[in-house]
């Protein structure tokens, strides 16, 4: 049934609901059931139910990290962030290169205030997949809160070395640079953001506040202007 399931629902969700049912009435014992029908609830944004069943996968298996993880999402998704935070940490007992649960865990840490916990986590997620831009990303956010701007400048660079693609590292680059007090590199973030078209008014403010600080007036009214003309 289970194969089944996975062969022919595509996004036909509530077929896929009914067949879970059908092969937890077979077998009530099969954590493969619970499993899937909690990710199906997810796809559909039912994380209350997601919550029930991947909690009844666990304790028929409670050595699956993809179990604790997806519970861990669950946790996420009702902004239980305590309790999201213990099921990825039960993910990672079991794999503990889990990537996205340390990525997640993070994620939860920093909503609940604990930044060190978040710092951690990121640099677990990234150790586990150094290729992976956004753990970079994140991470120097936090570096960012805790005032360690050396460290976030260096985690926003690696995050646009892995993906250059990545437009809105520029902006934060650039606010790293100036609390630095590099204007000079801070200018060149922020022109990068210009040219990559991510919010260009926020660059073109910041352009101007640096102009501003320089004392180049003219410089920073007509930088304001350009700000205001990308969002009136």
């Amino acid at each position: 049934v289970l194969q089944h399931v996975w062969i022919t629902a595509g996004n036909e969700y509530e077929e896929a609901i009914a067949a879970y049912r059908l092969a937890i009435e077979l077998d009530p014992q099969s954590e493969q059931a619970f499993a899937g029908i909690a990710c199906v609830y997810m796809d559909l944004g039912r994380p209350a139910e997601a919550l029930e069943a991947g909690e009844r996968a666990a304790v028929l298996r409670p050595d699956n990290p993809l179990t604790h993880y997806n519970l861990g999402n669950a946790h996420m998704a009702m902004q239980d962030f305590i309790g999201a935070i213990e099921s990825y940490r039960q993910a990672i007992t079991h794999r503990p290169n889990l990537f996205h649960a340390w990525l997640n865990m993070g994620i939860s840490c920093e909503a609940i205030g604990d930044i060190e916990g978040a710092v951690t986590s990121f640099e677990n997620a990234i150790q586990s997949r150094p290729e992976y831009a956004k753990a970079y990303l994140n991470l120097g956010l936090v570096y960012s809160r805790q005032g360690r701007h050396d460290d976030a400048v260096a985690a926003f660079e690696r995050a646009l070395e892995r993906d250059p693609e990545m437009k809105k590292v520029w902006i934060l680059l650039g606010l790293a640079w100036r609390c630095k007090r590099n204007e000079f590199k801070a200018m060149e973030a922020f022109k990068a953001a210009v040219a990559a078209n991510f919010y260009p008014e926020k660059a073109w403010h910041n352009i101007g506040l640096i102009h501003a600080h320089a004392k180049r007036h003219e410089d920073a009214m007509q930088s304001f202007r350009t700000a205001l003309q990308c969002n009136p």
